[in-house]
């Protein structure tokens, strides 16, 4: 009884008091409660928005991630409101994994994860496409320019990849099947194979889920997969944000370190043509001398010549 009594309240604590069980009547009605609060938030967007669910799930889902990487590069400039990026927040853990439970809660100290994963979980009950749908509608809300953006897409008048969006991009991976997956997996040892499925939601779930995987101490800077990249290069490979570059920097990575073709984290940020990581990563002390296998320098890979001025001036 003593045990259970503490479980108790070590998770209210942590501020897990949601409701468990899906099929329970109160967990029921919170959910329609919820709903009904967001349909009232957005009653005043387009009819057509608010039925973006409707048709092709395909659709929903393209719209869904073009909306999600707009976010990103508007977060990177600095223009949204904490509260819409916490609400924002909120729709896309839903959307990309479903309820808030307890292997998701932060720790009892991390205040601002804790904030996070309140607001996560007032979303509980609500399916993964209504929340992409929310998150959709949300973003539209914005300002003008979104709710016009979503409007073209949806319209047809231009394709969601058609937006220039650097937080989409990565350094590109021949398509494979998911037979061919399994046999990866398969020829890789107990550790590698969680690394790998590790690395796999953080691609997925974006730098959230890298925090949370810091902060459960389930990899450490020097891990590698099996094409020796550490979690700083998968950070620069998905473009996260410099803080969280920052973060690992200070969890103890290399900034210079190789991977089995012999290419660092500034090769990967030259070949994305990521502005603010290259120069990130060139004020933090990356080497630009390093070649990989091929015998390239970062900046022989670098296409953009302007920024090869940048380059030019760091070294000197």
């Amino acid at each position: 009884m003593l045990f259970l009594a503490l479980k108790d309240l070590v998770n209210g604590l942590r501020g897990k008091n949601y409701v468990d069980q899906e099929d329970s009547e109160e967990f029921k009605a919170a959910a329609e409660k919820r709903v009904a609060t967001l349909n009232d938030q957005f009653k005043d967007l387009d009819q057509e928005l608010q039925n973006v669910d409707e048709g092709d799930p395909s659709a929903l889902e393209e719209l869904f991630t073009h909306c999600a990487a707009s976010v990103q590069n508007l977060t990177l400039e600095g223009k949204l409101k904490q509260e819409d990026l916490l609400e924002l927040y909120g729709f896309f853990k839903q959307a990309m994994i479903g309820d808030a439970t307890d292997k998701y809660a932060p720790s009892l100290l991390d205040l601002k994860g804790k904030a996070k994963f309140n607001v996560w979980r007032t979303n509980l009950g609500i399916t993964q496409e209504d929340a992409k749908k929310y998150y959709i509608l949300k973003y539209a809300s914005l300002n003008k320019e979104a709710e016009e953006n979503v409007m073209q897409v949806l319209n047809g008048e231009i394709d969601a990849q058609e937006v220039d969006n650097p937080a989409m991009r990565s350094i590109s991976r021949p398509e494979i099947d998911q037979k061919e997956v399994q046999n990866y997996i398969g020829a890789l040892d107990e550790d590698k194979t969680r690394i790998f499925k590790l690395y796999e939601e953080i691609r997925a779930n974006g730098e959230e889920e890298l925090y949370m995987v810091i902060e459960r101490k389930e990899i450490s800077a020097e891990t590698t997969n099996k094409e020796g990249m550490t979690p700083f290069m998968l950070a620069v490979d998905e473009a996260f944000s410099v803080e969280i570059l920052q973060t690992l920097l200070d969890f103890g990575a290399d900034i210079n370190h190789r991977d089995n073709d012999g290419s660092t984290a500034l090769h990967y940020a030259c070949t994305l043509e990521e502005e603010e990581i290259i120069k990130f990563l060139l004020e933090k002390g990356a080497d630009q001398s390093i070649e990989n296998n091929e015998g390239e320098k970062p900046i022989e890979i670098l296409q953009d010549e302007e920024f090869h001025k940048y380059f030019e001036k760091q070294e000197s």
